[in-house]
């Protein structure tokens, strides 16, 4: 141990970008990169973060539908009017299928144009649909075709397909999509953008009900099972997703679809040791903003990460002896949350926490560098007299904090994860953690508090 703290005092380390994950005893020094700081915008989706995270989570939970085989033949992975197109009803020419019907007796009155008092749309649609039919080369675009040949595709389509299947347009396709991306398209789609039209979309569409029975809203049962979430299942999850937003789809129109939302992390410090070698105090504070980070998490859980500036102050004892060394110093050291899991259970409120819940949270820190406090270290005797030293670079705080962490484990990643926290959930407090030890023996007295509160969404650091 002691060449560790020889090593940690001799400011040898200056100049590197260090994360200090070190013991006591092992002295391992993980070299970083020094991030930059994190910054955000003020957020303007109305919901709470705990009503985000689990209308984010709830949708997660229900994304994956969307990528099933029975979802995705009627949303972009198949196209039965391209050679190509994997329909497995064989390719269908878009040009023969607008000639067979524009020879149709009384074809125009087959025409879908709605009121047409002069004539204007029939005409319109009987030019776009020769148009079709006489093309020298093959129309695969489905959005052409929906626009300028809608009655003979859905006339085709229907040989085998129940009357409602029409081929949707791009918009509307899945194929690549992610969790969010769906989330923002059923917000925003003329079909799903209400809470109430998504939930009859989801539960009483005739299409999605026959994808469920395996049928691809075919006519007979063939082709691949149906999907591997029950229907039961979908409704549950999309059901759970409108009630975490209150019942309500609010703007942005990502809101509900990823958490906006921050939470703010107090760290403290206090040190005491009255040790011949190091007599002093210090006392070390920190506030960081943590915000979400848009990255694919098993469960669908919400990462959160961020960073900011311990600042500390080291000094003498109330009663320090002039023969003693004197330990002084002052200034900031890096801290960065580099990830955070925070599921808190509570009561329904108005506030993100409130008393009776619980909260699961782990969160994993390091410290990206060291302590700059000077010592005179042990005094010599001349003539009875002390005489102390010329001050020295010696860090006091950050040694004896990582020192003191070192007493639960030599492994950093378990050195510096936080489990196990106290759900306090009143005045915006989310839940505390208190660590306490004797720096390795080292000093009398660290203790070190954790306080999460709850954010605003903005780019400020202060507490609420």
């Amino acid at each position: 141990m002691g060449a560790l703290i020889r090593f940690l005092k001799s400011g040898r380390w200056m100049g590197l970008r260090l994360l200090v994950c070190v013991t006591g005893i092992l002295g391992t020094v993980w070299l970083v990169q020094q991030p930059s700081l994190v910054q955000g915008a003020k957020n303007s989706c109305p919901l709470t973060v705990r009503q985000e995270t689990k209308a984010a989570k709830a949708f997660k939970n229900l994304a994956p539908v969307f990528q099933e085989p029975r979802c995705l033949n009627c949303h972009g992975a198949v196209n039965p009017f391209s050679r190509t197109g994997g329909h497995g009803g064989g390719y269908i020419d878009i040009r023969k299928e607008a000639q067979q019907f524009l020879k149709m007796p009384n074809f125009q009155t087959s025409l879908t144009v709605g009121a047409d008092p002069d004539g204007t749309r029939t005409a319109k649609a009987i030019a776009q649909l020769r148009e079709i039919a006489e093309s020298a080369s093959e129309i695969s675009d489905t959005d052409l075709i929906r626009q300028k040949a809608f009655d003979p595709m859905r006339k085709a389509c229907k040989e085998c397909h129940i009357s409602s299947w029409i081929i949707p347009m791009r918009h509307n396709h899945f194929v690549g999509r992610s969790a969010t991306d769906m989330c923002v398209h059923m917000k925003t789609s003329i079909l799903t953008n209400q809470p109430d039209l998504f939930l009859r979309h989801m539960q009483d569409d005739e299409l999605v009900r026959e994808g469920f029975k395996g049928r691809r809203g075919l006519l007979d049962a063939i082709g691949p099972e149906p999907p591997t979430m029950s229907f039961a299942t979908l409704e549950k999850y999309a059901n759970e997703w409108i009630d975490a937003m209150g019942g309500k789809f609010h703007r942005p129109p990502d809101c509900g679809c990823v958490v906006h939302g921050d939470y703010i992390l107090e760290f403290s410090s206090k040190i005491v040791s009255t040790s011949k070698v190091a007599p002093a105090q210090s006392q070390a504070s920190a506030i960081i903003r943590l915000e979400t980070k848009d990255e694919e998490v098993p469960n669908g859980e919400t990462k959160y990460a961020g960073q900011g500036m311990i600042g500390y102050q080291t000094g003498p004892l109330p009663k320090w002896n002039t023969c003693d060394p004197f330990v002084q110093g002052k200034g900031t050291v890096p801290m960065r949350v580099f990830q955070a899991f925070i599921h808190i259970d509570e009561p329904p409120g108005e506030s993100m926490v409130s008393p009776g819940g619980s909260a699961k949270i782990e969160l994993l820190y390091g410290i990206l560098g060291m302590s700059q406090e000077i010592s005179t270290g042990m005094h010599y005797m001349l003539n009875y007299k002390c005489v102390t030293n010329q001050p020295m670079l010696d860090p006091f705080w950050s040694t004896m904090y990582v020192s003191g962490r070192g007493e639960i484990s030599t492994d950093p990643m378990k050195m510096f994860l936080l489990k196990d926290w106290t759900y306090i959930g009143r005045d915006g407090v989310v839940a505390t953690k208190t660590l306490r030890s004797t720096c390795g023996g080292m000093c009398d007295e660290e203790v070190a508090t954790f306080t999460l509160k709850e954010g605003d969404g903005s780019g400020d650091s202060s507490p609420k």
